[in-house]
This record gives C-alpha cells, structure tokens and sequence, in this order.
C-alpha cells in the first residue's frame, strides 16, 4: 500500500502541479481545434473517430490513421487522481515485464516516452490538459510529431523549428519531390531537425526525380555528417546497385552491416548484389542470415530459394521455396522459382505441376511460362515448348531470355530461318545472348 501510495503521489507531483489559473478553454472548441491542426499538420492522416468520454466532455479520445498504422490521443481536461492513475499511471500499456523505465522528452512542462510488447506511449502535461498519445513502436516519430502538434495547440503556438522538416516529410510520402526537396533545404538551412537524417532524405527525393548524381552526393554528405548512419550508407548502396555499380553497393551494404548486423533489407539487397556480381555463395551466406532475422519473411525465403539456385543446389533451393509457399500460398513467383527448381533436379512432372499453379495465379506471368517452355523442352515435348515460349514473348515482346530459349529450340528441331530471326531479335535486345546464340547457328551448319 505504501509503494501504491508512494507511485500516486510522485504521479501527481508530475502531472497534478497545475496553476491555479485554469486553462480557459472549454473542451467542445478544443475537441474541434485538435481536429483542425492535425489535420492542417498531417494531411494523410485520416480521423477515424472522435469519443467525448464523459457528458461533460471532459476527455476525450482521437483516433487517426493512414494505411494500417494508427495513432490514438487521449486527453484529459482538469483530471482527478482517478482518471490521472487509469490514464498516466500504467501508460495503457499495464504492469507488464519488460516494460521500459520512462524516457524523457521536452514536450509540454512534463513528457515521458514508455514502450512495451511493440507499443509506445509518449505521456505529457501541459496546464491543465494531460493527454496520452499512443501506437506502435515501429512509428515513435510520429507519435512523437503528434505530441508536439498537440503540445503547441495547447500552448497557442505553432512548432516553427520542425514544420519545414515535417512539411518536407508529407511532401516526400505524398509524391511531391521537388517540393519535398525545398522544404527539406529549407529545414537544414534553418538548423531544424538531424541534418544527417534530412541529407538522407534529400537524397531519397532526389532518387525519385532520376536526379542520381546529386542523390549520391546527399548521401555521401549524411555519412560524412554521421559515419555509423546505417541507413544511410544502406541508401547509398542500393543507389548503386540501381545504377549497375555493384562493388561500390556491396561495399556500402556491408558498411551498413557492420554498423547494424541485423538490418534485414541491407541484408537482402546484399544477397542480390552478391548474385549480380557471380558471389552466389556469398549471396546464400547473407540471404540464410535473413531469414534467422524474419523467420516468416516471405521475401528473404525466395530470395534465398533464387541464391541456392544460381549457386547451384536446386534440392536447397526447393526447400526455400516450399517454405516460402507455406509462409504465402498465392505467391506466384515462388510457385514458378519451385518450378525452374524442380527441373533441374530433374523432377519435371513436378515442375509443370508449380509452374501452371504460378500461372492460375498469375495468367500473364512471362517467367512462369518460359520456364515451362524449358520444363517442356527438356522433356521433348517440343511443340508445348514453342507455345510456352511464344506466350512468354507476346506477355513481354523484349523478353531477351524467352527469344534465345526459342531460338535454340529452333534450332534443335532443325530450323534455322527461324532461328535466325531471333537472333535478329536479340541483337536489339541483349548482346551477350544474341552472340552465344549466333555461335550456336554457327555451329549447326
């Protein structure tokens, strides 16, 4: 009892030391200002709900979201003790393990922050209003932008330090990029916000508007500002890889590994890389750490499954693969990767089977069907092998593989006028093909 009493009376020194010139606003306008800056400071987020708790309107909850994450308000006009304990006391979040110790913030003339079990709350007192901002963990800033729109709206201010940064933000999210370019510039110009975390997103803008080199030299910046800025140097390495630059994006995604082991996307978009490069077994290496990390991760499954296979161990590949299905039965691509999989280990009844599932899911998949094209072909059923080709070339007409799989088929059923019109084909199309396809008719003479 004495601990309880002891917990009530330090929540009260924190929350409860409230002037005795109470706030003069009524809860009714207020309830309709909350409404108007949040929406006016987070245009894509949408209201979902408004609940006055009380008849007096008293308190009140908001409800706001976009996509499927969710950010919920609570506020609490002149609380008792009572509703300060319910409220504030536990978080919300209840006398649970684990839960951390309160982290503070300068929001309002008190603040903490709390998370547990993948919740956050950011808890703070501003004259006479306590309010209790809440959501998931993986969305902390912005609950934490949230709380400063509420904070200001409170004190009758606006947040001038972070509205360009924000504004830049919304703009970026919303497809604006010029616009998110300026106010981004803006922020940094003004001293708002991390200038490492704005440096990074000019550079995401600048990636949008096919601006490479000045996204490049962004990112390059965020790093000089900030040289452990995992994502940062993850940015700039998939910058790369999009350009073809495959040694520097290794380099920078494994920098970003070495600064955070478990960065899952860096970890995949260094599997990719390694495969680019002919690091297949590297590649298995990166991709195998993934899925430790995100164990239901469909896209680390298959991507992995695609690693075993240009590494060459198709048995590893199907296992992948199967658990990737399991994890995402609609997934047409790991339907018709188990397909390309099954056929070379020679289990091809078994990968016409995964490969017409991957196109009742998936009719127009191009990949699917000229890896039953090959299905086919090896098993000398040549005509279906042809048809299968020709859909894959009439879904994707400058689908490179698709033409040398049927010119060379062509040329195994002794058509050479055929055969050569794919090369034609594939001159316009992929170089290194159309020559190796060219030695082939070459050789056929």
């Amino acid at each position: 009892m004495m601990n309880r009493l002891s917990n009530t009376l330090t929540l009260l020194s924190l929350f409860l030391c409230i002037s005795s010139a109470a706030f003069a606003q009524q809860s009714r306008p207020l309830w309709a200002k909350v409404e108007a800056r949040i929406k006016e400071a987070e245009p894509e987020w949408t209201l979902m709900r408004i609940d006055p708790q009380r008849r007096d309107h008293q308190s009140g909850m908001f409800l706001w979201r976009l996509d499927d994450q969710e950010v919920v308000a609570w506020i609490v006009i002149q609380p008792t003790v009572k509703q300060a304990i319910v409220h504030f006391a536990e978080d919300g979040l209840g006398s649970i393990a684990g839960k951390s110790e309160p982290l503070s913030f300068e929001i309002g003339d008190a603040c903490y922050k709390r998370e547990a079990r993948g919740n956050a709350v950011i808890v703070f007192r501003r004259n006479n209003l306590l309010t209790r901002v809440a959501g998931k963990t993986s969305i902390v800033p912005t609950l934490v932008r949230f709380a400063q729109h509420l904070d200001a709206l409170f004190e009758g201010s606006t947040p001038r330090r972070i509205r360009a940064f924000e504004k830049g933000e919304i703009a970026l999210k919303q497809g604006r990029y010029e616009e998110a370019i300026e106010e981004f510039m803006r922020a940094r110009d003004e001293g708002e916000g991390d200038p490492a975390e704005i440096q990074r997103l000019l550079a995401l803008a600048y990636l949008k508007l096919d601006r490479r080199d000045d996204a490049l030299a962004s990112l390059k910046e965020a790093i000089r500002l900030r040289p452990d800025f995992a994502k940062a140097h993850y940015d700039l390495g998939v910058a790369y890889y999009e350009t073809g630059d495959f040694t520097n994006a290794a380099g920078s995604l494994e920098e970003a590994i070495r600064i955070n082991p478990d960065f899952f996307d860096a970890l995949i978009a260094l599997g990719k890389t390694y495969q680019h490069s002919g690091l297949y077994l590297k590649a298995v290496d990166v991709l195998s750490k993934a899925t430790l990390i995100r164990p239901d991760a469909i896209d680390a499954k298959t991507a992995l499954g695609v690693a075993f296979i240009m590494a060459g161990q198709p048995e590893d590949a199907a296992k992948a693969l199967q658990e990737a299905i399991r994890l995402s039965p609609q997934s047409a691509f790991a339907h018709a990767t188990l397909g390309h999989a099954y056929r070379l280990m020679g289990k091809f009844q078994e990968s016409i089977g995964a490969l017409q599932e991957a196109l009742r899911i998936s009719p127009g998949d191009s990949v699917a069907n000229n890896y039953l094209g090959q299905t086919y072909q090896s098993m000398e059923r040549h005509q279906e092998a042809v048809e299968a080709f020709k859909q894959a070339i009439t879904l994707k007409p400058n689908f490179a593989e698709a033409h040398f799989n049927l010119g060379v088929l062509y040329l195994e059923l002794g058509s050479q006028t055929q055969a050569r019109q794919e090369y034609l084909i594939l001159k316009q199309l992929e170089s290194e093909l159309a020559e190796e396809l060219l030695r082939k008719l070459s050789a056929s003479k």
